[in-house]
């Protein structure tokens, strides 16, 4: 039993991870479609 409370940690802990993870590329996507807008401008 104590292997299982472990490995619902475990999982909701990556669950956290993945959704930071998440996050970031949406702010990577949204910079990349900025730069890309800006050299679109310049160009």
């Amino acid at each position: 039993m104590e292997q299982l409370n472990v490995t619902i940690e475990s999982l909701d802990e990556l669950k956290k991870l993945l959704d930071e993870a998440s996050d970031q590329v949406k702010q990577l996507q949204n910079t990349m479609s900025k730069i890309t807008e800006y050299q679109m401008k310049f160009h």
